[in-house]
C-alpha cells in the first residue's frame, strides 16, 4: 500500500513532466521554423489558389455545407466521435476557404516535423521534400470535404506526435501514455488513419537505425559491437505495437458508448480468411500505388527507383551493425507494405482507390527520399530528383486545381439542363414532394484534357462525380429551392424502369418524362438496372453524408 500510496503518483508526476517538456520541445521547434512552415504554405496557398477563394463543387459540398446536428452520424453511426466534436467548435458545418487556410498550414507543420525526425538539415532539402509532402496528390481527396479539411488533418498530425512522442521520451511509461492517447485520437477523427499509424510504427526504429548519434535517445544506440543495440531496436518496435494495441482497444470500448445505429460497411470487422486475403494483396497494392504516384509524376520507369534505393542504404547501414540488427530491418522493410494495407485487412469494405485512405504513402516516400538525401555519396543526386519530383508535384496541384474549377462548371451547366427539363413537369402541390428517379449518369468530366499526370487521380474533387444517385434528391432541391423532391419507394423504381425502357436517353426529347406521379430521367441507354436516385453507391450506405 506505501507502495502504491508514494510511487504511483510519483511515476505518474515524472511521465506527465516528461510529455509536457517533450511538447514545449516540438513546439519550439515548430517555432524555429516558422520561416519554412510560411514558405510551404505559401506553396501550397499558390498551387491551389482557387481552392482558397472559389465553391468547389463534389458530391460532399451538400450536406457538408449545411448545418449539421451534434451529435451526428458520425457519432452515432461511425464512432467518429472526435471529428463530430471538431465540426462542431467550427460551426456545425464547413465553410472551405476557412478550412483550407488551416489545413495547408497544419501540414507544412507536419512536414517539417516529420523531416526533423528524419534529421534533414539543410534548407534546400527541407524546402523540396516539404514541398513533396504538402503537394502529395491524395491529399487533394481531404480538400473534397467541405467540412473535414481540418479535422484530417489534425488526425494525421495526432498520428505523428505519437511517434514524436514514441521516438522522443526517455521513460517507457510516457511514451506507451502518450503514443496511445494520440493514436486513439487520431482513430477517433477517421479509423482509417490505423494506416498510417502503423507505418509509422514500423518507421520508428528505422529512424533509430539512421541516427545513431541523436543525444536525446543514448539508450537506442546501434554502433558496432554494442550488444543491446537490437533489443533496443525490437523493444521500441514492441512498445509502440503495444501503444497502438490500448488505442485500438480505447476506440473499440469508445464505439460501444457512442455508435447507436452502425453503418455495416464503415463498422465491419474482417474474419481471419477475410483479413488473410488482404494481407496477400500488400506488395501488389504497395507497388500499385507507388507506380501510380511517383511513375505518374515523373516517369514509370523510375517508379521504384526511390523505394529500392532507400531500402538498399538502410540494409547496408544496418548490416554493420551485425547480422542481427541486418536480419531485423529486413523484416521492418517488409513490413511497411503490410502496415500500408492495416485499414483493409481490418475491414475489406474500406474503399481501395480513395485518397484520403492513401495518404500514409507520402509519408512513406519522404522518408525514402530522405535517406536517400541522407547518403554523403548520393546526396546530389538524390536532391536533384527530389527537386524534379518537387517540380511535377507542384505541376499536378496546379493542373487538379485548374481541372477542379472548370469541372464544377462542367457539372453545375448539365444539373442546370437537367433542372430546365425537369421544370415544367412539376406539379404545384403545397404539402407533397414528387418522387424522382434518375437512371445512369451524365457523361463525366475529361480531367485527361487538363492533367498529364491521369494516373494519380483518386480525389473526388478531381474525378468523381457530384450528382450521384444518393445525392440526386439533394442537390436538385438545392438547385429549386425548395424541398420538391423526394426518393423513390421501391414501386416506384420499378415503375418508373419500365416505362423507362420505352424511350431514348439523355439528351432525347423523351429522356426526360412524367409517369403517373413520378418524374423520370433516363441519362444512360442501357443503365436502368443502376445506379438510380436513392440507390446507395458501392461502399457506402447511402445515408446523407456518408464517409466511407
Amino acid at each position: 500500500m506505501f507502495w502504491l500510496d508514494f510511487k504511483g503518483p510519483m511515476l505518474w508526476h515524472r511521465c506527465v513532466a516528461e510529455i509536457r517538456s517533450e511538447w514545449r520541445t516540438l513546439l519550439a521547434q515548430v517555432v524555429r521554423d516558422r520561416k519554412l512552415v510560411l514558405l510551404l504554405f505559401l506553396i501550397q496557398l499558390t498551387a491551389y489558389s482557387y481552392l482558397f477563394t472559389t465553391i468547389s463543387f463534389s458530391n460532399h459540398l451538400f450536406p457538408n455545407a449545411f448545418l449539421n446536428p451534434y451529435p451526428s452520424f458520425r457519432t452515432t453511426s461511425q464512432g467518429r466521435w472526435l471529428l463530430d466534436l471538431i465540426i462542431f467548435l467550427q460551426g456545425g458545418n464547413g465553410v472551405q476557404s476557412v478550412q483550407l487556410v488551416f489545413a495547408t498550414a497544419l501540414q507544412a507543420c507536419n512536414a517539417l516535423i516529420f523531416l526533423r525526425l528524419l534529421e534533414i538539415k539543410r534548407a534546400i532539402d527541407l524546402i523540396i521534400l516539404g514541398t513533396i509532402f504538402c503537394l502529395y496528390p491524395h491529399f487533394l481527396d481531404y480538400y473534397s470535404f467541405a467540412s473535414d479539411h481540418i479535422a484530417f488533418v489534425i488526425g494525421d498530425s495526432l498520428a505523428l506526435l505519437g511517434l514524436v512522442f514514441l521516438y522522443r521520451c526517455r521513460g517507457m511509461s510516457a511514451r506507451l501514455v502518450a503514443a496511445s492517447t494520440c493514436w486513439f485520437l487520431s482513430l477517433s477523427i477517421y479509423a482509417p488513419k490505423l494506416g498510417l499509424i502503423c507505418l509509422l510504427i514500423v518507421i520508428m526504429p528505422l529512424l533509430c537505425l539512421l541516427n545513431v548519434d541523436l543525444p536525446n535517445t543514448p539508450d537506442i544506440n546501434t554502433k558496432a559491437g554494442n550488444p543491446k543495440g537490437i533489443r533496443w531496436l525490437s523493444a521500441g518496435f514492441a512498445q509502440g505495437l503495444a501503444a497502438l494495441l490500448v488505442a485500438i482497444l480505447a476506440f473499440w470500448v469508445s464505439t460501444r458508448f457512442t455508435i447507436t445505429a452502425p453503418w455495416p460497411e464503415q463498422t465491419n470487422l474482417n474474419n481471419p480468411a477475410e483479413a488473410l486475403e488482404q494481407l496477400k494483396l500488400s506488395y501488389r497494392h504497395w507497388q500499385d500505388i507507388v507506380d501510380n504516384v511517383v511513375g505518374g509524376l515523373t516517369s514509370p520507369r523510375f517508379s521504384l527507383v526511390p523505394a529500392l534505393t532507400a531500402c538498399a542504404l538502410l540494409f547496408l547501414r544496418a548490416a554493420k551493425q551485425g547480422w542481427k540488427i541486418a536480419i531485423f530491418t529486413c523484416f521492418l522493410l517488409l513490413m511497411i507494405p503490410v502496415s500500408l494495407q492495416s485499414t483493409w485487412i481490418v475491414n475489406n469494405q474500406a474503399w481501395q482507390s480513395s485518397g484520403r485512405l492513401l495518404t500514409a504513402y507520402a509519408y512513406l516516400m519522404v522518408f525514402y527520399l530522405g535517406v536517400a538525401i541522407r547518403s554523403r555519396r548520393l546526396r546530389q543526386i538524390a536532391t536533384v530528383a527530389s527537386a524534379f519530383l518537387a517540380w511535377s508535384s507542384f505541376i499536378f496541384a496546379t493542373q487538379a486545381t485548374n481541372a477542379i474549377q472548370i469541372k464544377t462548371a462542367y457539372n453545375l451547366g448539365i444539373i442546370n439542363r437537367i433542372v430546365s427539363r425537369i421544370e415544367p413537369l412539376i406539379e404545384s402541390r403545397k404539402n407533397d414532394s414528387t418522387p424522382i428517379v434518375i437512371f445512369g449518369e451524365y457523361p463525366k468530366f475529361n480531367t485527361g484534357d487538363y492533367i498529364k499526370s491521369k494516373s494519380v487521380d483518386s480525389s473526388e474533387l478531381v474525378g468523381g462525380t457530384p450528382f450521384v444517385a444518393y445525392r440526386h434528391v439533394d442537390i436538385l432541391n438545392q438547385v429549386l429551392g425548395r424541398r420538391l423532391f423526394r426518393p423513390p419507394t421501391s414501386a416506384e423504381v420499378a415503375q418508373a424502369r419500365q416505362a423507362a425502357s420505352k424511350v431514348q436517353a439523355w439528351p432525347a426529347p423523351d429522356s426526360v418524362f412524367r409517369n403517373g406521379n413520378i418524374i423520370v430521367v433516363v441519362l444512360e441507354p442501357g443503365r436502368l438496372g443502376g445506379p438510380f436516385t436513392g440507390q446507395p453507391s458501392e461502399g457506402t450506405s447511402g445515408k446523407p453524408g456518408d464517409l466511407p
